[in-house]
């Protein structure tokens, strides 16, 4: 994946905000794995993943979402320690530390969400328990399944538990997500991530 050249200026590097955090994944009728997940409030970002030894973590590099406007990747990982996202705006090279990255504090959600389609008038709902503890921003994201790096769109946040909703104008298979974004001073410390079963919405 390539990124795009010129046009639209350069970035204000004051408007940028990157994350760097544990995480989960979950898969519907399947495993849960930790991850380690990084981010940039832009797309077109380029920039990845170091471990300690200054190492590049593999699979790492940033992906663009044009959906969510953000640049960013999930790795599966299971080695606590110290991890470093370097990323890059107007050629200027940045770096963003954290001392321990661990999973022993990550929440669950305490029931499995659900998905419900109502083709008549084209709006998928999911029903969802809150997790444990802390801030947390819920929202809904819908990937093409032939495509996991492919968004088709992204709801806006909730707090708390209940419904996330979407409108699902183009018939396809899909596969939907459920995040929670964990928050602290307004920087997200963890993610937890239900993936569900590929669903076809016609």
């Amino acid at each position: 994946i390539g990124c795009g050249g010129g046009g639209g200026g350069d970035v204000n590097n004051a408007d940028i905000k990157a994350t760097l955090c544990p995480g989960s994944k979950t898969q519907e009728n399947g495993g849960k794995e930790n991850v380690i997940f990084a981010s940039v409030n832009r797309t077109g970002i380029t920039g990845y993943i170091e471990n300690s030894t200054g190492a590049k973590v593999p699979g790492s590099d940033l992906i663009g979402n044009s959906m969510a406007n953000t640049s960013e990747i999930m790795c599966t990982l299971n080695s606590p320690g110290a991890y470093k996202l370097i990323y890059y705006v107007n050629s200027e090279r940045f770096e963003l530390n954290k001392s321990l990255i661990q999973w022993t504090t990550l929440p669950d959600f305490s029931a499995p969400p659900s998905p419900i389609w109502d083709s008549a008038s084209r709006m998928l709902t999911v029903n969802y328990n809150s997790l444990a503890g802390g801030n947390v921003k819920y929202y809904l994201r819908l990937y093409y399944s032939n495509s996991l790096n492919s968004m088709y769109d992204q709801t806006s946040s909730n707090q708390g538990g209940g419904l996330l909703t979407m409108r699902v104008n183009i018939p396809d298979t899909y596969t939907p997500v459920l995040v929670g974004d964990i928050i602290e001073n307004d920087q997200v410390i963890a993610t937890v991530r239900y993936i569900f079963s590929s669903i076809s919405l016609n």
